[in-house]
C-alpha cells in the first residue's frame, strides 16, 4: 500500500492517535539506549529503547535499530486509517517513504516466515528486505484496560548491499503487565520497500550447496591451466 499524503490530517483525528510532533528515541548498540516514552504512555513505565530489538543481516552479522518511538496506545493494524496514519508518522518524523508490506497475525503471517506470539523471539523473513524499513510491535496494554493495546516502532536504515532476513523482537519496550512482567507478542508488521520479485531469503542448505558450487568450480579451473607433462 502506497503512502498518500492526502487526507494523513483527517487520518490522525480518530481512534488511532499517531502522535504528530513526537520526538524519536535513539537507539544504540542493539539494545536501544537510554531515551524516554513518547506519546501516550501506559501506567506500568516502559520506553521502547529498552528493547533488545535488532535485525541479522545476508553477511550474518546484526545491526540495531537507528530510532524507535513508543509505547503509545492503539493498534498498528484493524483498518486502512490506522495503516496510513502510521506510513504518515513515519514519513513525517523520519522521512522514510515506506509501503505497508503486511501482519504476522494474518494466515500468511504477511512478510514474515511465521508470527509467534512469544515476549522474545525472532521473525524469519519471507523476502530480503533492503535499505529504510520500519519494524512495528503491538502488545496488549497493561490490566486489559484499552482492547486495542498498544505498541512501538522501530527504524532500520541498512547499507547497501546488505539486507536484513530476520528480526528480533523484544516486548519489553511495548508491552508491561500491572506487575511489570513483559507480556507476549500481539502481532508485528513492516513497512519498507520489497526487493526484486523471487529475491526470497536463501535457505541455510541452498546457501552451503552455492558454496560447495564455486569451489568445485575454482577446483576444476586450476586443473584446466595446469601444463601437461
Amino acid at each position: 500500500m502506497k503512502i498518500h499524503l492526502l487526507g494523513i490530517s483527517a487520518i490522525l483525528i480518530g481512534a488511532l492517535a499517531v502522535p504528530v510532533q513526537a520526538t524519536p528515541v535513539q537507539g544504540s548498540n542493539g539494545n536501544g539506549g537510554s531515551g524516554g516514552s513518547n506519546g501516550v504512555t501506559t501506567s506500568t513505565s516502559t520506553s521502547c529503547g529498552v528493547a533488545n530489538v535488532y535485525a541479522t543481516l545476508t553477511d550474518n552479522s546484526t545491526r540495531p535499530f537507528e530510532a524507535c518511538f513508543g509505547p503509545a496506545d492503539g493498534n498498528l493494524t484493524g483498518n486502512p486509517d490506522n495503516i496510513d496514519a502510521i506510513a504518515g508518522w513515519i514519513l513525517a518524523n523520519w522521512s522514510y517513504d515506506v509501503d505497508y508490506l503486511g501482519a504476522s497475525n494474518t494466515v500468511d503471517a504477511g512478510p514474515f516466515a511465521a508470527g509467534s506470539k512469544a515476549t522474545t523471539g525472532t521473525l524469519v523473513l519471507d523476502q530480503i528486505l533492503y535499505g529504510d524499513f520500519v519494524f512495528g510491535l503491538h502488545g496488549p496494554k497493561p490490566g486489559g484496560g484499552d482492547a486495542a493495546g498498544q505498541y512501538t516502532l522501530y527504524a532500520f536504515s541498512l547499507p547497501a548491499p546488505l539486507g536484513a532476513v530476520s528480526l528480533h523482537f523484544d516486548l519489553a519496550g511495548t508491552s508491561l503487565n500491572s506487575s511489570g512482567s513483559v507480556q507476549g507478542l500481539s502481532h508485528a508488521v513492516l513497512y519498507g520497500t520489497l526487493p526484486a520479485p523471487g529475491e526470497r531469503v536463501p535457505e541455510p542448505g541452498t546457501l552451503a550447496l552455492a558454496a560447495l558450487a564455486a569451489l568445485g568450480a575454482a577446483g576444476v579451473a586450476v586443473r584446466r591451466r595446469r601444463p601437461r607433462g
